[in-house]
């Protein structure tokens, strides 16, 4: 009996490992970061973004520098504000952002994939969970 509940054990925790194993991916892959990421949720799944809104993206580019434009529907059609620029950073397993207006973010909850951007990000004491994909 003990060697039947072993065995099952194994073969949970073997497929539990291997399922997981597709999914997670080195933090540091700085490749999988560059490029363009759309706004898909932010901070509450009860509140969906307007398409608008999802036009709102992240660029990060080779060169260590990002921008961050927001989409809004200000006066009843979609506008972009002015772009929010600065460099990016991996410093062991956290994301670094820093703006050129002196805010850094120092990120190290995130998950990124080949398409899908997750990063949980505290400003102002509050946590922020926002997700975006590559287009």
């Amino acid at each position: 009996m003990k060697k039947l509940l072993l065995m099952i054990l194994v073969l949970i925790v073997g497929a539990c490992s291997k399922s997981n194993e597709s999914q997670v991916v080195d933090k540091n892959n700085e490749n999988l970061l560059i490029g363009k990421w759309y706004a898909v949720q932010w901070s509450s799944p009860n509140d969906p973004l307007s398409d608008c809104e999802k036009e709102s993206y992240y660029s990060f580019r080779t060169d260590n520098t990002f921008s961050n434009v927001t989409s809004d529907e200000g006066s009843g059609s979609c506008s972009y504000g002015t772009p929010d620029i600065g460099n990016w950073r991996f410093q062991g397993d956290i994301l670094i952002l820093e703006y050129d207006n002196g805010t850094t973010y120092e990120i190290d909850e995130y998950e990124i994939t080949t398409t899908k951007l997750t990063l949980n990000i505290i400003d102002a004491g509050e946590l922020f969970i926002e997700i975006y994909e590559k287009r």
